[in-house]
């Protein structure tokens, strides 16, 4: 994926992260030799994540992104293999059992890619680290009752939130490819200011690879594949789910 216009930094003249950058919480070795420490996930990561996003280079890429296809076996597919298995990670209370009409864009993940991740964390923990692992800012009071909607997503009605919008493969770049469209390019830069310019708070480390931002993780920053189902579209709930219940070992 190649795009034809200018890395992200100038998608939107005169806009800048003025987020001061702060270390990033790594791993430190133990001067005696043993386990080394946990990595810090504080606020100060949390800024450090915000203004590494901000200025992607080529190194950033990742080239392993689910690929939303068939011929994917991570993936789970309803019995005419019409629509795949997602999930968000939620605190809206609309949702229903069934098929909903959404009002309003919602970013996604493939289902099994977030179980795996949370089935590996402690209950008391679940809330921060899903936060941290999709690149969410750290995790408030307001967010104790976040749960998980599951539910059937075709193909056609998601994209891919970075310079190429297809879902269908396994890696995007810095540049807007030749098929992107204007209203794809105006809809990344939207989200470049809600995500990083001054005015707009919390700040969000949005990568606009297709791929979250864990901001707390010692070996990589690549968190889950995400995706964006637009507004209008027609989605079928499969599952209400409390986090303890969907992540128990």
């Amino acid at each position: 994926m190649n795009w034809q216009s200018l890395p992200r930094l100038h998608w939107l003249v005169g806009t800048t992260a003025l987020l001061s950058l702060t270390a990033c919480g790594n791993d430190t070795p133990d001067p005696d030799g043993g386990t080394p420490e946990p990595p810090v996930c504080d606020a100060q990561t949390y800024a450090t994540a915000v203004r590494d996003a901000a200025e992607p280079t080529s190194e950033d890429i990742y080239n392993g992104l689910w690929a939303i296809t068939p011929s994917n076996p991570k993936l789970i597919w309803n019995e005419t293999r019409t629509a795949v298995r997602m999930v968000t990670w939620t605190t809206a209370t609309g949702y229903t059992q069934g098929d909903n009409t959404l009002q309003a864009e919602v970013w996604l993940t493939p289902a099994p890619q977030l179980q795996a991740l949370c089935k590996t964390v402690p209950s008391e923990q679940l809330v921060p680290r899903i936060n941290q692992y999709l690149g969410l800012p750290p995790a408030t009071e307001l967010d104790a009752s976040s749960y998980i909607v599951e539910m059937w997503v075709k193909p056609e009605d998601m994209f891919r939130p970075c310079p190429d919008a297809e879902v269908d493969d396994t890696s995007c770049g810095l540049t807007f490819p030749a098929s992107a469209t204007e209203a794809h390019k105006n809809w990344m830069n939207a989200n470049y200011a809600f995500s990083f310019s001054f005015w707009q708070q919390p700040h969000y480390p949005w990568t606009g690879l297709g791929y979250t931002y864990d901001w707390c993780n010692a070996e990589t920053r690549v968190g889950a594949s995400e995706y964006v189902v637009r507004a209008g579209a027609t989605v079928n709930v499969t599952g209400l789910i409390p986090r303890d219940t969907y992540c128990a070992p």
